[in-house]
This record gives C-alpha cells, sequence and structure tokens, in this order.
C-alpha cells in the first residue's frame, strides 16, 4: 500500500481528494459513482469533492481555494 494511503487513522489532518465523474447521457452512473467515490472515501477517512458532468451540465465545479489544498 503506497505510503500516501498507508495508517490514515492517525493521520493529522484528512487529505483532500478531489475527483470528476462523467457521463454522455448522464442521467445516473455520474451520480451513482460520485456517491461512491465520496462514501469511500470518507470510510478511509479522507475527504472527498466530487465534481459531476452528466446532462444537466457541471456540478459541484472545484474552486480554486479545492484546487490548491487537494492532495489526489
Amino acid at each position: 500500500m503506497p505510503e500516501l494511503f498507508a495508517d490514515t487513522k492517525s493521520a493529522p489532518s484528512r487529505l483532500l481528494i478531489l475527483g470528476i465523474t462523467a457521463c454522455p447521457t448522464g442521467i445516473a452512473h455520474t451520480y451513482m459513482a460520485a456517491e461512491k467515490l465520496e462514501s469511500a472515501a470518507a470510510e478511509l477517512g479522507y475527504e472527498m469533492k466530487v465534481e459531476t458532468h452528466g446532462s444537466v451540465g457541471v456540478e459541484g465545479t472545484f474552486s480554486q481555494d479545492d484546487i490548491d489544498r487537494a492532495d489526489a
């Protein structure tokens, strides 16, 4: 396991992970994937923000602060 992901329980602060999900039709899979990614990250003790690109356009757009703070 890479050191980045090792022993998250004792980490002094939570890592911030940014992710993007996309689907041309964007009816369900984009949002299902985003929910699963956020859930898995939370279980591991990470903070995660997901930007979705679906049929209604882009939602959850990352701010410059999100990008500056992101670890991955």
